[in-house]
């Protein structure tokens, strides 16, 4: 049996040194924190430009001035437009024979066609993504945070999912109406939850019942938990629990998007990450490197912008929005702040001609 060789320490202690070095080089290399912050300053800005500007377009289509209203309307062609029109007849018999009295059904509520609140839903997911992916290039401008823009990378993710979620024209118009009636369902009971307002007091149990009979009419079977603080559901056909966020992101990112998901939610909830160690779970934080703050940061908010880029696509069928422009600045974004992340360290080594990572 040979002797197994001698342990070298100098040789390792160079060969370790020089891994540095050459990691060093890599790191700066890659796109620098106040470059990220600008590219998503230059994206978030855009995307709000594109967005406004269809607003207006779509006002302007109904004769309102666009100054005058906040409101978002899809535009001749889209699915939220055909979906009011093959609910307003629905609502119109529902509110004739029910005589509903909760503000939500009142004639003159021009949003109270479910289709009007599925735009509503979407409005304050996209605003949500706008705040929170502008906030994040904020932070992420110093390199002197973390867990902050990760968690808001967390909800970002999760409002641009429900975007996509909301105006999916690969699903039935009853199948879109489910899900809004669901999130609309949800809305009450949170508010309900939250405590009668004076001059309401029971206003939101009373919405809530009479939403039950307008899906009641449109034949879907509405389950009403025991438990009060859960929200009455419309179980999609063949299923037995309620739609998750974590179902959804399998759905919009294969193989990604749950673990993603669940590590986001870990740091949002101050629980230990699993599969996505954070760098001050090991350093202490005040002696951590800057790089590492941005290449953690850059990482974690990758799956936003990618159900971001699903969901400008999804705009056009959806509210007759075309947002194909911003989708390609959007993959641009999403490669630079890959790169931020580690993902293309290969390539960068090729260029610079340093020996590929053991």
């Amino acid at each position: 049996m040979e002797d197994e060789a001698e342990f070298d320490a100098r040789k390792f202690l160079d060969d370790l040194a020089r891994s540095g070095a050459d990691h060093a080089q890599v790191v700066a290399a890659r796109p620098s924190a106040p470059e990220l912050a600008d590219s998503m300053k230059t994206l978030i800005g855009l995307f709000y430009e594109f967005l406004d500007a269809y607003r207006v377009e779509a006002a302007e289509a109904r004769s309102e001035e666009p100054e005058q209203t906040y409101e978002w309307y899809p535009l001749a062609g889209s699915t939220c437009e055909a979906d009011y029109d093959w609910l307003q007849p629905y609502v119109l018999e529902f509110c004739a024979a029910q005589k509903p009295v909760s503000l939500q059904w009142l004639g003159t509520n021009p949003t109270r066609n479910p289709s009007s609140w599925r735009v509503d839903h979407l409005k304050r997911c996209l605003n949500t993504v706008i705040d929170n992916l502008s906030a994040i290039g904020t932070l992420v401008s110093s390199a002197d945070h973390l867990r902050a823009p990760i968690t808001l990378a967390r909800s970002a993710l999760e409002a641009a999912a429900m975007g996509c979620y909301l105006v999916d024209e690969t699903v039935t118009r009853e199948e879109r109406l489910r899900r809004t009636l669901n999130l609309h369902f949800q809305d009450l009971t949170e508010s309900l939850m939250g405590g009668p307002v004076d001059g309401h007091e029971g206003e939101d149990e009373l919405e809530i019942q009479e939403l039950m009979a307008f899906a009641t009419l449109l034949g879907m079977k509405v389950t009403q938990p025991a438990r009060k603080y859960l929200a009455p559901v419309i179980l999609a056909e063949g299923r037995s629990q309620r739609d998750s966020t974590a179902r959804l992101l399998d759905e919009l990112l294969p193989d990604l998007g749950r673990s993603m998901w669940r590590s986001l939610s870990a740091v949002a909830h101050s629980r230990a990450a699993t599969g996505s160690l954070l760098p001050d779970e090991h350093v202490l934080p005040h002696k951590l490197k800057p790089w590492q703050r941005t290449e953690a940061v850059a990482w974690h908010t990758l799956p936003s912008l990618f159900v971001l880029a699903e969901l400008s696509t999804r705009m056009n069928s959806g509210m007759g929005w075309d947002l194909s422009e911003f989708y390609e600045a959007i993959q641009a974004i999403t490669y630079q702040w890959a790169t931020a992340g580690g993902l293309y360290d290969k390539q960068i080594r090729e260029d610079l001609g340093l020996p590929a990572r053991g």
